[in-house]
């Protein structure tokens, strides 16, 4: 990768970095600085509001980075909650533990691991779907293309063929199936071997295809037949499509 392509990818990164971590030490900072001067239930509120807004930092962390970046971030943003909260509950003792603002400390002590917990899920989930999706687009490539020419195989070239039936029946116009093969394939092979074979086979379908529209479909058919299956083609143009192909080296 070039130094010039590569510096604005770090850029994005450092920023998100940096966004990150400022909005996470103004949370974290906001909510110890309540702690650490509470009086008993005279900061309900703004402990509560607080701690609504908590999540939203584990969050971002799994929105802006990586998911083992994401979990350990929001294990340090916790450990970072819990060890100053745990100190003061002990302090206060029994009397305050009872109450209404420690509690809702002591409940955000709890909430949070479900918090991260349920993102790291999520976040599992999403990359098997990804992984599940990418798997599935390969095979269906394996199930309708040829491994060789990367042409359509035999079976998506009749599903093609069936399909543009049923198009040109029920929206009219004309259908064009055209069958290309090599002549005396087999001596190519035996005198030239199998790779050469196979690198014609390769050439050929890289030629129709270079001659082809957009609408049209390129198949293999056989050993060394290709099959194009043309929609909205006059007679006379898929004749000259033909004598076109043959006389083309």
């Amino acid at each position: 990768m070039r130094a010039d392509g590569l510096l604005p990818t770090l850029l994005t990164k450092a920023e998100r970095k940096v966004s990150f971590l400022t909005f996470s030490l103004y949370v974290i900072v906001q909510l110890l600085s309540i702690v650490l001067d509470l009086q008993p239930d005279s900061s309900l509120y703004s402990i509560a509001t607080l701690a609504q807004w908590l999540p939203l930092v584990y969050i971002t962390a799994f929105i802006f980075f990586e998911t083992r970046q994401a979990i350990s971030m929001s294990i340090l943003i916790y450990t970072a909650l819990l060890v100053p909260i745990l100190a003061l509950i002990i302090v206060g003792g029994p009397v305050a533990a009872r109450s209404d603002s420690h509690a809702i400390l002591i409940n955000l002590l709890w909430a949070h691991p479900v918090y991260i917990v349920a993102l790291m899920s999520i976040a599992w989930l999403k990359s098997h779907l990804v992984a599940a999706r990418a798997d599935a687009s390969v095979m269906s490539a394996a199930a309708n293309v040829d491994y060789l020419t990367s042409a359509a195989n035999r079976r998506a070239a009749a599903h093609e063929i069936q399909a543009a039936l049923v198009e040109t029946r029920a929206a009219g116009g004309s259908l064009a199936a055209l069958l290309r093969d090599i002549d005396h394939f087999k001596q190519i092979n035996d005198r030239f071997g199998h790779d050469v074979g196979d690198q014609v086979l390769i050439d050929l379908a890289a030629a129709l295809r270079g001659q082809l529209r957009d609408s049209d479909t390129l198949g293999r058919w056989g050993g060394e037949e290709f099959i194009v299956v043309a929609r909205q083609i006059s007679l006379a143009a898929a004749r000259g499509s033909i004598a076109y192909n043959t006389s083309s080296p």
